[in-house]
Order: C-alpha cells, then sequence, then structure tokens
C-alpha cells in the first residue's frame, strides 16, 4: 500500500514553513491512510490550516488501475462545496454593488417565467439559503446517461423547469435544501455578468486568490491530474459534468487551491474579497438544531465551537471543507469515492465530534451469485419507503435495477433470492416474500437505519 506523502507549505509568501506540524496533521494522515487501507477510498488529498500555514496529508492512489499517488494538486469533482463559492460570488457582487441580496429575482431574469407563493417572489438571498421554495432538483431532469445525469440538461430546461414549479412553501418561509436553487444563483450570477459561470469563478475568485487548478471544465493539463471517481463498491464511474447548474456542484479543484479558498475565508491572507467572505459568513438563517445557513455555507454550532462548513457529493467523490474563523484553523478533505468523510472534517476542527465507527474497521466484501430472470421478476415492483418517496425494483434480463424517486437507476446485485446489495452505495435490501416467491415488501439498509417498505397495491 503507498504510503501517505505530507507537504508543508505557507499560504502567506513562497518561502516553505519549517514550524513543527501540528498534532491534528498527524492525526489527519492517520485517518487518511486508514480510510484507503480500509478500502473505504482509492485517494484522498486533505489539507489542514492554521495561522502558520497549510499542510498537506495524502493517501492512495488516483484510481485502482492508475497507481501515480494522489497528491495535493490531483483534481477532484467538489460537488456542492461549489454552493459556497456561489454564496462568495453573490457577496461579492453586492460589494459590487452590481445588485442586492434581497432583488427579486425576475429583475434578472425578466422573460423568464418565475413561481411565486403567497403574493411572494423568490429573491436572491432566498437561493442561496435554500429558502425559495424551489425543489431538491428540477423535475424535468431526464438524463440520458443516468451516470452522469446533468450533461444534457439545458439553460432552456432549466427555465421550463422554473414556469411549472409550484413553490412547496412561501420563499424565505424555511429552509429545503435545493440543487436547483444554488444553480439557478449561480446561472443568475453569470448572466448579471455578462460570461459563463466559470468565467466569473475565474475572474472573481480563482485569480484574486492564484487558484490556478479550479474549473468547471477541466483542461487537458489537469485531465492528466483527475484522481477518477469510485462508486462505494471501489469501481470507477463516470465523471458528472454539470453545465447549466454548475454554481450548486460543477466546480473541479485540488486540495491546493481548495485549501487557498479557506484560508482567505479566514483572513489569513490580505485579499480583496475579504469584505465579500465576511459577508458570506453572515444573514443566518435557522436549518435546524444548532446549524444555520449563510450565504452558501451551513454554520454549526456544538462543543461552544463555531463550524463553518459545507460538504459535497458527486457520482464517485466526497468533499469536505470547513473552518473555525476565531482560531484560524480549517480542514479540506477531497475523497474520489462516494463513502462520506464529513467526520473525519468536523473531527479535526474540532475534536468532540466523533468518528464514524464504522470506517475504522475494513469494509465488508459482498459476493453475488446468479439469479434466474424469472426469479427477478418476482421482486419487481413499487416500494413506498414513506410517502411520496418510492423505491422502484425492474428486472433488466438477469439485472435487478433499483431507482428511488428522484435519483438514477442503480444495479443492485443477489446475495441470496431475497438479499441483494449496492455497489454503487453503501446499502442493502431485503425482500419479504409470500408462499409463492412474490415479494410483499423490502427493507432498506442504509447508514445504519433498517427502513421497511410495503409493496404498493397494483405494482
Amino acid at each position: 500500500m503507498l504510503r501517505s506523502l505530507t507537504t508543508i507549505v505557507t499560504v502567506f509568501s513562497a518561502a516553505v514553513s519549517f514550524c513543527a506540524e501540528p498534532e491534528q496533521v498527524k492525526e489527519l494522515r492517520k485517518l487518511i491512510q486508514q480510510r484507503i487501507d480500509n478500502k473505504w477510498s482509492v485517494g484522498i488529498a486533505a489539507a489542514y490550516i492554521d495561522k502558520n500555514g497549510i499542510y498537506f496529508a495524502t493517501a492512495g492512489t488516483l484510481s485502482q488501475t492508475d497507481k501515480t499517488p494522489v497528491d495535493k494538486d490531483s483534481v477532484f469533482e467538489i460537488g456542492s462545496v461549489s454552493k459556497a463559492f456561489t454564496g462568495v460570488l453573490l457577496a461579492e457582487a453586492v460589494q459590487r454593488g452590481e445588485l442586492k441580496l434581497n432583488d427579486e429575482v425576475s429583475l434578472y431574469l425578466p422573460n423568464v417565467k418565475l413561481p411565486s407563493r403567497d403574493g411572494q417572489p423568490i429573491r436572491l438571498l432566498h437561493l442561496t439559503q435554500h429558502t425559495s421554495g424551489l425543489p431538491y432538483m428540477p423535475d424535468n431532469l431526464k438524463p440520458k446517461d443516468m451516470m452522469n445525469p446533468f450533461a444534457d440538461y439545458t439553460v432552456e430546461q432549466l427555465y421550463a423547469c422554473l414556469a411549472a414549479c409550484k413553490l412547496a412553501r412561501t420563499p424565505g418561509a424555511g429552509y429545503e435544501y435545493s440543487n436547483l436553487a444554488t444553480g439557478l444563483l449561480g446561472h443568475t450570477l453569470a448572466l448579471k455578468a455578462n460570461c459563463s459561470y466559470e468565467e466569473l469563478l475565474l475572474a472573481r475568485i480563482c485569480q484574486p486568490l492564484e487558484m490556478k487548478d479550479t474549473r468547471i471544465a477541466l483542461t487537458p493539463e489537469m485531465r492528466k491530474r483527475l484522481a477518477l471517481g469510485h462508486n462505494e463498491g471501489l469501481e470507477v464511474v463516470k465523471n458528472w459534468d454539470i453545465i447549466s447548474l454548475a454554481g450548486a456542484g460543477g466546480i473541479r479543484s485540488t486540495a491546493s487551491d481548495v485549501a487557498r479558498f479557506v484560508a482567505a475565508n479566514m483572513g489569513l491572507k490580505e485579499s480583496k474579497l475579504q469584505a465579500a467572505f465576511n459577508a458570506s459568513h453572515g444573514n443566518h438563517f435557522p436549518v435546524g438544531g444548532a446549524t444555520h445557513i449563510a450565504l452558501g455555507w451551513h454554520i454549526s454550532k456544538a462543543f461552544g465551537t463555531e463550524i463553518i462548513w459545507h460538504n459535497g457529493r458527486t457520482g464517485g467523490y466526497q468533499s469536505f471543507a470547513g473552518f473555525i474563523k476565531d482560531q484560524k484553523k480549517g480542514i479540506v478533505v477531497l475523497s474520489n469515492c462516494e463513502s462520506s468523510i464529513d467526520d473525519i472534517g468536523m473531527h479535526l476542527l474540532e475534536s468532540k465530534h466523533g468518528l464514524n465507527p464504522k470506517m475504522s474497521t475494513p469494509r465488508e466484501e459482498r459476493t453475488s451469485i446468479e439469479l434466474k430472470p424469472e426469479v427477478l421478476q418476482k421482486l419487481t415492483g413499487d416500494y413506498e419507503l414513506v410517502p411520496g418517496f418510492v423505491l422502484t425494483i425492474t428486472a433488466e434480463g438477469n439485472r435487478l435495477m433499483a431507482q428511488a424517486t428522484g435519483q438514477p437507476k442503480l444495479e443492485v446485485y443477489p446475495e441470496s433470492e431475497f438479499k441483494f446489495f449496492y455497489k454503487a452505495v453503501d446499502a442493502q435490501i431485503t425482500f419479504d416474500k409470500d408462499i409463492t416467491g412474490n415479494a410483499t415488501g423490502l427493507t432498506l439498509h442504509q447508514n445504519g437505519a433498517n427502513m421497511p417498505a410495503k409493496k404498493l397495491k397494483g405494482k
């Protein structure tokens, strides 16, 4: 197994820092290597940031077949960490006087029909705080390739979705996480600046912070350093190309660049963006419990510590970026596998946040068997886990497929005639059968929970 390499650099000057390595970096190195050894990921690049500089820890390889070691300049999809960048872009546009947080979105999309409710329009602030009432995903997202679900989603489809949308609640009344909303915000900010979202990102964040490897579209040179994404079964999966909704999750970057972004948010490097960073940490709206939402960033307070953070997930990646502003302490973790690494980020920022005990042990290896198509047919149907959330089971020859409401169709693999497992995610399904072998219900086992579902009648 390739061991991790840790490099110490500083964001404050071109000189290398020779400060003693913080204990948190040693723990970070140990934790990410453990995730690789236990087969919860293939490659991880991470960074610990404090007032003395940025300390990098890396483990694993670019893919299962490409044994090039991951380093601080390896490229990952960062998923919804992109939303923090979009929040900063909004705050920066406000600082420029180009718009106001409470402006109606319709001011910048005059020819687009936008939904409203109870006489209240959607405002820019609602989009970044997930209080717009817009759904989690566009309801007209029907990808040609479920493994790259946003690649063919167009601006025209986005506008059609908005025109037909019925808001779940009055804008500003409550929090409901929405990729559609933040994607719309990124699109709106780009239109206002008369450029693409990527061009806006480069001009207003990446160039001032000297972030050379942060893009929506991979350059040929970045592609050479791409850490290929893997599902939870450690199989290589396709990258997600998110164009029209790029502000919600389309950014590709490196541990080096994201660490610069986090360090700048903490004020560890002088930047003309500081007022925008500070504003992006404000305007709190309650999410639930001890967590609030600012402009893109989530803010959680526990154990007397306030952590500003965001995580991300795409088809083959997980990401985490967070910091404690008053302690000048930050963390970035990028993984090329779907297994979560959030616990590492939270734990390194506040040690009282526990680590996921499951991932401290080797990932269970499962072996599939072959079942005849007629056996699989008896399992097909719609199974309601909760009202409005259905798991649809279909058979395609000798393959069984499962598709949750609003999610891609995924194959599940048989361990027996009634026990199946996913490779794409860490989850399993157990079917209940009658004496004829026909399924009457199922239980979804995921994240330590066992969720029963009855088969809907007539399905």
